[in-house]
């Protein structure tokens, strides 16, 4: 039985988009200090970004869900990457995107797509999976009753 999306592995990738750097990290996470770990870990090694904009989700329904966007525009960047998140049904999962700002101006729009963009990029590199309910059964019997 189904039960919800998650990803495999820990990953992170980059981008130049306009003259700005942009890199992704994905991390599997169970809990919010698992997470808040991972972000302060971030943030300590890339301190002279000009953003780290964090986002999680976490719980099979997606219960716990929380962004940050670091003094970017209100909405362009951590919400942005939320949205994203919970739409595709992915939980589990802490991301924390570092931008270092090359100059030219995104936009709005362009902040959107290029903070949501490298998220999707990272999740390929960490790769999606399901997580799924088993059940696994142990059977003891005699050996006579193995050929019936």
């Amino acid at each position: 039985m189904f039960r919800y999306l998650t990803i495999k592995k820990e990953a992170s990738v980059e981008q130049i988009i306009e003259k700005s750097r942009f890199i992704a990290h994905v991390k599997p996470v169970e809990t919010r200090e698992e997470a808040d770990e991972f972000f302060v870990k971030i943030r300590s090694e890339y301190r002279n970004a000009t953003h780290n904009v964090p986002a999680l989700v976490i719980g099979e329904k997606c219960e716990l869900q929380w962004a940050s966007d670091d003094g970017e525009p209100q909405g362009t960047s951590g919400p942005p990457i939320l949205q994203m998140l919970v739409s595709e049904g992915i939980t589990n999962i802490a991301v924390m995107v570092t931008r270092y700002f090359g100059g030219i101006k995104l936009g709005t729009g362009g902040l959107v797509r290029a903070y949501t963009n490298s998220v999707k990029l990272a999740l390929e590199a960490a790769e999606i999976c399901e997580v799924r309910e088993r059940n696994v059964l142990f059977i003891k019997l005699d050996y006579t009753y193995l050929g019936k």
